[in-house]
């Protein structure tokens, strides 16, 4: 178990335990809580497969292009919605920019960046709405 130092509004120091993989939270310098990212790393640098439905059910999905959103997309209520293959359609457009995928569900987030023609790869797993 790690201790988590949780920020109190006394001067008393507060820890608790959390364990490595269970939800927990950190304080930034600037005394905000900031959730913690999922620390199996086992996964990172996994692919996205190219069918993947974005958004995955409930939830959402951002395809962002350096960092601005192109896309945005919700739950479609069972229309088609749009697809990894279709995000990297979009990425084909301006191949040398920097472009990723945010898939956010209940329980889980994925983000995953593109890593060459067809290639998505992920680089972040964190908690998703819950």
């Amino acid at each position: 178990m790690n201790p988590v130092r949780l920020n109190t509004n006394d001067r008393d120091d507060a820890t608790a335990t959390a364990d490595s993989g269970a939800r927990g939270a950190m304080h930034s310098d600037h005394g905000a809580i900031v959730p913690r990212a999922r620390t199996n790393s086992g996964e990172l640098g996994r692919p996205l497969a190219l069918a993947t439905r974005l958004p995955p059910g409930v939830g959402f999905a951002v395809v962002t292009r350096n960092g601005e959103t192109v896309a945005e997309l919700h739950d479609t209520n069972g229309e088609r919605g749009m697809t990894a293959f279709d995000a990297e359609e979009l990425a084909l457009a301006d191949p040398e920019q920097e472009w990723c995928i945010h898939v956010v569900g209940l329980l889980d987030d994925r983000r995953y960046r593109r890593a060459g023609n067809g290639r998505w790869l992920l680089y972040r797993r964190g908690y998703g709405l819950s």
